[in-house]
């Protein structure tokens, strides 16, 4: 396949592209979607959450390390 100027792809040799078997066209239908929109929202909820969880934990850390040298400085 060749790329032609108007951004459309053709054949090289100039024929046609063979049928594909598997690829059926319905005229007049609407498609579905293949994403289930609930299971795909709940799931970004969860990644959020845990995302949250582990900024949380990362000041946690942040502010011990700063306590542990702000005691190692005054001398205990």
């Amino acid at each position: 396949m060749m790329r032609a100027e108007n951004g459309l792809f053709r054949m090289g040799d100039g024929g046609e592209a063979a049928a594909d078997a598997g690829v059926h066209i319905a005229n007049g239908t609407l498609e579905t979607s293949n994403v289930n929109a609930t299971a795909a929202l709940v799931e970004m909820i969860e990644i959020a959450r845990a995302y949250e969880m582990q900024v949380r934990a990362m000041h946690a850390a942040d502010e011990n390390a700063q306590a542990s040298a702000s005691l190692m400085r005054s001398g205990g």
